[in-house]
């Protein structure tokens, strides 16, 4: 299980709105999808065998609407910083593909008064979602953000880093006070070993995963 580093509700202001950047590096057409076994697909694949998502059921970015979503989420809230590596590009290892969102580097020691050992390149994360506000400890819990982990999880094996933040955008808020859109930072640290043993179980069912889709 990874740790968790810090989590933070972002507070966007109309003044910060002015300070959003072009996203120079966004393609004119959306980039070809390498043929194959994609990550993402593997996750699905474990996650309906482990019970996190029920037989039958699909995850969010399965739905074209709610990932065109997810796409604007991330545009937007990319263009607040312009000193991310935004999209860096596919990875193809071990036969199987992946895209980060994008990468950052030198992170601050210190995060809203928490104090940790200083990274050098940080995953970065964004995510569209119906799940509701959860405080950290939960996110680093919750089989509802197991696939967002161990994406995370392969991407640090693929890109690098051991640390990842997920930058989320939850529509819903937390059901439970006002129901409006919150952006909630959760920043945590994967060990060596987690991210082995997150790659090893990829690599474990990316075939059968791959004969599954070809039987669909």
């Amino acid at each position: 299980m990874p740790t968790l580093i810090a989590e933070k509700t972002v507070k966007l202001e109309f003044e910060d709105l002015a300070k959003r950047v072009s996203l120079l590096t966004r393609p004119k057409t959306p980039p070809t999808r390498t043929p194959g076994v994609h990550l993402s697909g593997v996750l699905a694949y474990i996650a309906q065998k482990i019970g996190v998502l029920k037989l039958g059921e699909r995850d969010e970015y399965e739905f074209p609407l709610l990932w065109g979503l997810g796409q604007a989420w991330e545009e937007y809230a990319a263009s607040f910083y312009p000193d991310m590596d935004w999209q860096p590009g596919e990875l193809t290892l071990d036969g199987v593909s992946m895209t980060a969102d994008g990468l950052s580097l030198d992170l601050d020691s210190e995060f809203d008064g928490v104090p940790w050992e200083p990274v050098q390149v940080i995953l970065e994360e964004f995510k569209f979602t119906f799940k509701a506000e959860v405080d950290g400890d939960t996110f680093i819990k919750d089989p509802r953000f197991w696939m967002w982990r161990m994406q995370a999880a392969g991407y640090c094996h693929g890109y690098g880093p051991r640390v990842a933040r997920f930058r989320v955008c939850h529509v819903r808020g937390d059901y439970k006070t006002a129901i409006m859109p919150v952006y909630k930072e959760y920043i945590l640290r994967y060990s060596d070993r987690e991210v082995a043993q997150a790659w090893m179980m990829v690599q474990s069912h990316k075939h059968l995963a791959a004969a599954e889709k070809g039987a669909a």
